[in-house]
């Protein structure tokens, strides 16, 4: 199974460019889930923090940057720390009419993480489904080279299996379920 596995990847590696930016669009549609997610704290805070005047009063956020940072590795801290300061205008512009900023925010993300989530699914599976047109070539080619002796010796059952069904189950592995484990990553 190991063998076959790795003859897999093999065909796969053919295509490593069009998976790797299937991957990139994968994490970037999880980003923008994630982004998206985290604004609507903001905005409870936006609907909460106006007063009966109509002004809205800024409540600090509840997480505190630098208690998260002293737990983490100091690179993976200095990460997060340019990030929030990349962060922190835009949180303040959403922040300034807020009940109506944000929301927009969200609907903007989601349809960015829908192009991307596309975008992924379309990558991985063309990867899939090149990777078994190219196994098809390979097996037809190595049917039309095998000689007489071999086709009175093998059923006609037993070459379309081969042919059909066996390259039919790598579709499905390879279109399919592959895509499947990728995107969970």
């Amino acid at each position: 199974a190991s063998k076959d596995a790795r003859r897999l990847v093999g065909y796969l590696f053919r295509y490593r460019y069009s998976l790797i930016l299937a991957l990139v669009c994968s994490i970037l549609a999880s980003l923008f889930v994630g982004t998206a997610v985290s604004l609507v704290e903001d905005l409870i805070e936006a609907l909460v923090a106006r007063d009966e005047s109509g002004i809205e009063l800024v409540a600090a956020s509840s997480s505190q940057p630098g208690e998260a940072s002293r737990q983490l590795p100091e690179s993976v801290g200095r990460i997060k720390q340019a990030v929030e300061r990349l962060k922190a205008p835009l949180r303040n512009w959403l922040l300034i009419n807020g009940y109506v900023r944000i929301p927009l925010a969200i609907v903007v993300l989601y349809l960015f993480k829908g192009v991307f989530g596309f975008l992924s699914v379309y990558g991985l599976r063309r990867v899939g489904l090149r990777t078994v047109a190219d196994l098809r070539a390979e097996v037809y080619k190595k049917s039309l080279e095998q000689s007489d002796a071999y086709y009175r010796e093998h059923s006609t059952g037993e070459m379309y299996s081969r042919i059909l069904v066996d390259v039919a189950r790598l579709q499905q592995i390879a279109g399919g379920e592959l895509t499947l484990a990728l995107q969970a990553l």
